[in-house]
C-alpha cells in the first residue's frame, strides 16, 4: 500500500492507494521497492513494470 503523509502532521494520512473506489490504485509491488518521487508523481517498482500515482485531470 502506498500511504501519503502530512509532513507537518504525521498522524494525517492524506492519501492511501487503498482507499480509491473499486480498488483503482491497488497494485502489485516489490518489498522493497523504494518511491521516486519526480514531475509531481510517485513513482514505484512492481513486478512486471511501473506503477505511477498522480493527480486526476
Amino acid at each position: 500500500m502506498l500511504r501519503a503523509y502530512d509532513p507537518a502532521d504525521l498522524a494525517h494520512e492524506y492519501y492511501n492507494s487503498a482507499q480509491a473506489p473499486n480498488g483503482r490504485d491497488t497494485f502489485a509491488y516489490n518489498k522493497f521497492a523504494a518511491p521516486t518521487i519526480a514531475n509531481g508523481r510517485v513513482y514505484v517498482g512492481t513486478p512486471v513494470g511501473v506503477a505511477v500515482f498522480g493527480l486526476l485531470p
